[in-house]
């Protein structure tokens, strides 16, 4: 995962992997287009 991302930011790619079993690269989109909301990036 690259350092680009702050380690809460980190913590909601990791849980949005394990909702979804998404890579971690398409984890890190979607969250950033709904504002690192994982409820939204999940729904997405």
């Amino acid at each position: 995962m690259p350092s680009l991302f702050s380690s809460g930011q980190k913590q909601m790619i990791a849980q949005f992997i394990g909702i979804t079993g998404a890579r971690d690269s398409i984890a890190g989109k979607l969250l950033k287009s709904n504002g690192w909301n994982v409820e939204r990036a999940v729904d997405a």
